[in-house]
């Protein structure tokens, strides 16, 4: 089971939002009721995200393992002939 949190804070327009974190982990990455960073668009604060290394780069660090893998995979190949 994983477990995605939700997060409850107040935006520039004094409104309170709650999201729920599109990245889930096991075991629980936060405790109940711990203070977290948040990073939102002005014009969109429901699109929120935890303010944290995995949420914004996880994406982008692996497509560029696999570039990497890859490129040297074609690089050998191309090489060996």
């Amino acid at each position: 089971m994983n477990y995605a949190p939700w997060f409850a804070f107040s935006g520039d327009d004094g409104r309170a939002y709650t999201v729920t974190s599109g990245a889930a982990t096991n075991p629980p990455g936060f405790q109940v009721g711990q203070q977290v960073r948040v990073r939102y668009i002005r014009d969109n604060p429901s699109s929120a995200k935890l303010d944290y290394f995995w949420q914004f780069w996880f994406a982008p660090v692996v497509f560029r393992v696999l570039g990497a893998l890859f490129a040297t995979a074609g690089y050998l190949l191309l090489r060996r002939e």
